[in-house]
């Protein structure tokens, strides 16, 4: 067990103390109100990028359901064709030709 996860103890150690006094250093701050003028201005920022990425997503839906709506309609006038020349063709005795893919 000399070598946990790679790491010598030494390194272990270096890791937990630098941790230790990160996190304390930032409840300092925290307390002293160093840290509450950044916050509120990165939670700003955050609820302002959520509504710019809502905006697109919102006109990206609204692109996609357009293009949805036109590709089925011109997919029923197709059918429609395809249909109507298969009777014209049937009804000259001409046999339905299979195309494979």
């Amino acid at each position: 067990s000399a070598m946990l996860c790679g790491c010598s103890p030494m390194r272990r150690l270096i890791f937990w103390s630098w941790a230790l006094l990160w996190n304390a250093g930032l409840v300092f701050m925290w307390h002293e109100g160093v840290l509450q003028p950044y916050a509120r201005q990165l939670v700003l920022f955050l609820m302002f990028a959520l509504v710019v990425v809502m905006a697109l997503g919102l006109c990206l839906l609204e692109v996609g359901l357009e293009a949805r709506d036109k590709f089925r309609s011109s997919m029923e006038v197709i059918d429609y064709l395809h249909e109507r020349s298969d009777a014209i063709l049937g009804a000259m005795g001409f046999e339905k030709v299979m195309v494979l893919p």
